[in-house]
């Protein structure tokens, strides 16, 4: 057993790593980007329940509409666009999002749990079904992938510090190259996002935008490393 001291320097030390990275999150990664021959996009709760949510910094439709840019030139390059999607809720959080606002109408309308419609949702899409926050999580995501060669993986949807990065985590941990497209991504407000994208994804991805993903998977260089 590992004695608790080292642990607990363990835990300082990660703690550092944000600390230890370049000023500016383009800087570490400014020419990696995902292979086109090995990409697949995952969005997370991209469903009509979070339409009804506050979310910032950015607004659902610019969410939806980056994801749709994206998504459009994954398909063309006849890689996975794949959708995790909430079916159902067991539990505290399902009793929660029963309770009436201040309004008397519920937190999230009878038909939460369907797609929303401005994505450009196309039948090929995946439709995954998950249970928790995390996408891989009790879920056949990861075989998926694997079955359609996917190494690199652009990672989008709402909300950031939720479900994002719990499935941002369960990828890096399996060993994808992680990409999230920073306007592609929104939460319950801007402080929690700029945490995530500031001390959680420059350690574990590629923090990048919807145009330099496009410039990638249009066919610009993609820099081993």
């Amino acid at each position: 057993m590992i004695p608790t001291r080292w642990l607990m320097r363990l835990g300082c030390a990660a703690a550092l790593l944000p600390t230890l990275m370049p000023a500016s999150l383009s800087d570490a990664y400014a020419d990696v980007m995902p292979n086109p021959n090995a990409v697949a996009l995952i969005s997370i709760d991209l469903q009509k329940g979070m339409e009804t949510l506050p979310h910032a910094p950015h607004s659902v439709g610019d969410v939806h509409r980056n994801f749709a840019r994206i998504a459009d030139a994954v398909r063309a390059l006849g890689r996975p666009v794949i959708l995790m999607q909430v079916r159902e809720m067991q539990g505290k959080f399902l009793d929660a999002i029963k309770v009436p606002g201040p309004d008397g109408v519920p937190v999230l309308p009878s038909d939460w749990t369907d797609t929303s419609s401005d994505i450009g949702h196309q039948p090929s899409d995946l439709i995954l079904v998950k249970q928790h926050w995390d996408a891989f999580y009790g879920t056949d995501l990861d075989g998926v992938l694997r079955k359609r060669g996917v190494t690199d993986i652009v990672l989008t949807g709402m909300s950031t510090s939720f479900g994002v990065e719990s499935t941002a985590r369960s990828a890096w941990e399996r060993g994808f190259n992680l990409f999230l497209p920073e306007d592609a991504l929104s939460d319950i407000d801007a402080e929690r996002q700029d945490f995530a994208v500031k001390t959680i994804f420059p350690v574990i991805g590629h923090v990048t935008d919807t145009a330099s993903v496009l410039e990638a998977l249009a066919g610009s260089t993609r820099q081993h490393g």
